[in-house]
């Protein structure tokens, strides 16, 4: 189901195994995860022009599964450019100031995520959005969809920069 709606679980991984197609016959570990990136791939295509950011991490688990596959990192490039454009489109710019728009009381009842949780802990109503990704250890494109977020969730707003 979580592949159905978009949502993903995370599992151990297992070592290579031999895998009973539907027809009975056995295929290997390689074959399978060669249909995943395919899977991975093709649903993220489908999403590209209406949901990128969600294209983005369907990309980045075939680039997961296969690191070699040029497929995968054109698709990653190709969303990238699509998410890029549509958050400069939305205002998410280097130059813009982010401020928190909740009580910080309200913060502490949020479940945030590691990198949420850096990303926010850097927004002091001074640093504008370009410094905060400089010195963040993550990369510059998730940092921004995650100012993206916090601005559609009402967590901050983004003011332009006093001249």
């Amino acid at each position: 189901e979580g592949l159905n709606n978009g949502t993903m679980a995370l599992v151990e991984a297992q070592p290579a195994r031999q895998a009973v197609a539907a027809g009975g016959e056995a295929r290997s570990g390689s074959a399978t995860t060669e249909e995943d990136v395919q899977m991975f791939l093709q649903r993220g295509r489908a999403q590209l022009q209406s949901d990128p950011q969600t294209a983005y991490k369907m990309f980045k688990l075939a680039s997961d599964l296969d690191p070699a596959d040029g497929r995968a990192t054109e698709a990653i490039r190709e969303a990238e450019r699509e998410i890029r454009a549509i958050l400069q489109k939305g205002g998410v710019a280097g130059d813009r100031i982010p401020e928190l728009a909740v009580p910080f009381q309200q913060l502490t009842d949020m479940a945030l995520s590691p990198h949420e949780g850096f990303v926010l802990s850097r927004v002091n109503g001074a640093w504008d959005v370009k410094s905060i990704v400089k010195i963040s250890p993550i990369k510059e494109l998730e940092v921004l969809m995650i100012f993206d977020k916090f601005v559609k969730d009402g967590v901050i707003r983004l003011k332009p920069k006093k001249k």
